[in-house]
């Protein structure tokens, strides 16, 4: 939005009620008591159709965590991806590499399992880097363990050290080949995560430990880590998550609302599929976006409208829109709809579902509600 529309729509905001968020006080509601020597509007509640609900999908990947997660569960199926930083490497160019490690740190959150993890390692055939969308692993070979040579290997549940084979180690560390990271990809039947610390964890974390001829050893950091995350499920209904980042597009037909009303109240209304909140950070933040373009980068920025904070018991979830509304109808907030995605995107597991536009019982499905009036008549 452009500064000056942005300046004009504070000042109309900071007249009616203040600038940044819808509250519940009502704009215009001064219209509704009968003023001397005039006749007060018509007051109408109106229900808004919505026109479009589409949820767009975005493939980053869990890194901004303290934990990196493996395995699979009910919903989700988990890979970690890690890429070592060799921009130190220096004189170990010239140096031979005989042993290569990943030294990953196990975090026990209060669920171990019976059993260690089967996984391959794999290399990757394109570069990771943290914030990068990955729609897919692109990984170019298996990683064997150079101990015995197999491709499988099992995780342990304590803080442990993953041979890579060394002349592979060498040409990362040398530039004879890319370094783009490797991917750890479990092969287990059953559902079983594990959570290891990220590069973002402050005691204790992974690394790429080389020793070299001579007794010399480098322990590399770890760059660009993240959780690789594929849904297992699908479902009819509208989900915005976190892991797998989704977001829901709402958008309506304001022409059936005069833009002469004054509006006291607006609400976003939509309904919550029982049972189907995960997480633990639960607020869901309404945004107007810059773009009604969801493969532009302006919709996924733009004016944040509010914020709710969902509960195991939350049925409906209402977004105040009063002002944002009012703002549109003025002309001073461009009309491109509504998102609701989750604060702080990239950084948990957690999902909720919503009914949509097409579900078989009317009363669940979303809705804009808008109490208005016309404007007052005064009299000669």
């Amino acid at each position: 939005m452009a500064m000056g529309v942005r300046a004009m729509l504070c000042v109309l905001i900071t007249v009616l009620a203040a600038c940044s968020a819808d509250r519940e006080t009502p704009v215009g509601s001064e219209l509704i008591d009968d003023i001397l020597g005039s006749e007060p509007g018509i007051v109408s509640v109106d229900t808004l159709d919505i026109t479009s609900d589409v949820v767009f999908t975005y493939t980053t990947l869990i890194d901004n965590s303290t934990r990196v997660y493996l395995g699979r569960d009910s919903l989700y199926e988990h890979a970690v991806v890690l890429r070592p930083d060799f921009s130190t490497a220096g004189v170990d160019t010239a140096r031979t590499v005989v042993k290569a490690e990943v030294r990953i740190v196990f975090k026990d959150d209060g669920d171990l399992l019976d059993d260690d993890l089967s996984v391959i390692f794999y290399e990757l055939g394109t570069e990771y880097s943290e914030g990068d969308s990955v729609a897919t692993l692109d990984t170019l070979g298996v990683i064997v363990d150079p101990t015995n040579g197999a491709s499988l290997r099992q995780m342990t549940q304590a803080t442990a050290r993953y041979e890579v084979p060394p002349a592979l180690a060498q040409a990362w560390i040398r530039g004879d080949s890319a370094s783009n990271g490797i991917s750890i990809v479990y092969q287990g039947i059953g559902e079983q995560i594990m959570r290891f610390a990220s590069r973002s964890e402050t005691v204790g974390t992974m690394q790429f430990i080389v020793n070299f001829v001579s007794g010399f050893q480098t322990e590399y950091p770890i760059g660009h880590d993240g959780t690789f995350t594929r849904e297992r499920t699908t479902t009819p209904n509208h989900v915005v998550s976190d892991g797998v980042v989704r977001r829901l597009f709402v958008q309506t037909d304001l022409s059936q609302i005069s833009d002469s009303s004054a509006i006291h109240n607006a609400r976003l209304t939509l309904h919550v599929v029982p049972g189907s909140i995960v997480g633990v950070s639960r607020s869901l933040i309404l945004y107007v976006p810059d773009s009604t373009d969801p493969l532009s980068e302006s919709f996924l920025s733009g004016v944040d409208v509010t914020s709710v904070d969902a509960s195991d018991d939350t049925e409906v979830l209402d977004f105040r829109v009063t002002l944002t509304l009012l703002g549109m109808l003025r002309g001073l907030v461009d009309d491109n709809g509504f998102v609701v995605r989750y604060a702080s995107e990239n950084t948990e597991l957690r999902r909720v579902e919503f009914y949509t536009s097409a579900a078989a019982v009317d009363s669940l499905r979303p809705r804009i509600f808008v109490t208005s009036s016309t404007p007052a008549t005064f009299d000669p």
